[in-house]
């Protein structure tokens, strides 16, 4: 395990942590009352966030790039999870917080 980035990284690092945590702890609501074949896919892309993070303990990280390959399961899991809220009010709440929070990540003088 060797991550040498500074905070900026620590941070990127602490956000995708929770965000997969959040994921699998939501494991069954991927699972419930879907076909066979949508079931595997999701399970592809459990298996693949799941050695992609093993695969940051034993590659020397110098910076958050390579967190990136998390990036694409972890968002159309969270697309999925937002997307089965049942609380119209809630989802576009919580879009609109997760729009605000990217332009911000953006303009944002690092």
């Amino acid at each position: 395990f060797s991550m040498q980035f500074g905070n900026k990284g620590l941070i990127a690092f602490t956000l995708i942590f929770f965000l997969f945590i959040f994921v699998l702890i939501r494991f069954n609501l991927f699972h419930f009352k879907l076909n066979i074949s949508l079931q595997k896919s999701f399970d592809f892309l459990f298996w693949a966030c799941f050695i992609s993070l093993l695969s940051t303990f034993f590659v020397k990280i110098n910076s958050v790039s390579h967190l990136l390959i998390l990036i694409t399961p972890l968002t159309v899991f969270t697309s999925i999870m937002l997307a089965k809220i049942k609380n119209q009010l809630m989802a576009e709440t919580l879009h609109l917080f997760f729009v605000l929070f990217a332009l911000f990540l953006q303009l944002q003088n690092w």
